[in-house]
C-alpha cells in the first residue's frame, strides 16, 4: 500500500510456484549482493513462507538504511496485495 515495494525472498523454486502481485524475488542469501537493486525511497515489504527468513531479510536490509516492515507469510502479503491491485 502507499507505493511500498514488495520484495519475496524465498528461494526462486518457491517464487515459481506463485508470487504476491507486483512483487520482486530476491533470496535471502542474495540480499547482501543485490542491494544495488532495491529502492531507498521507498519502504519495502519482506515476505517468505512463514515469515521467518522475511524477519532476516529484515534486519539486513535495516542495517544497511533501507526502511522496511517484515510483511510475514506469503499467503498473507499475497492476499492483501491482489486487494490492493482491485482498488
Amino acid at each position: 500500500r502507499n507505493g511500498a515495494f514488495i520484495l519475496d525472498v524465498r528461494e526462486a523454486f518457491e517464487a515459481k510456484k506463485g508470487i504476491a502481485p507486483g512483487a520482486t524475488n530476491i533470496p535471502l542469501l542474495q540480499i547482501e549482493r543485490r542491494l544495488s537493486e532495491l529502492p531507498r525511497d521507498r519502504t519495502i515489504v519482506t515476505y517468505c513462507e512463514t515469515g521467518g527468513r522475511a524477519g532476516k531479510a529484515r534486519d539486513i536490509l535495516e542495517r544497511n538504511g533501507f526502511k522496511v516492515i517484515n510483511g510475514g507469510g506469503y499467503e498473507t502479503v499475497r492476499k492483501i496485495a491482489m486487494r490492493q491491485e482491485r482498488s
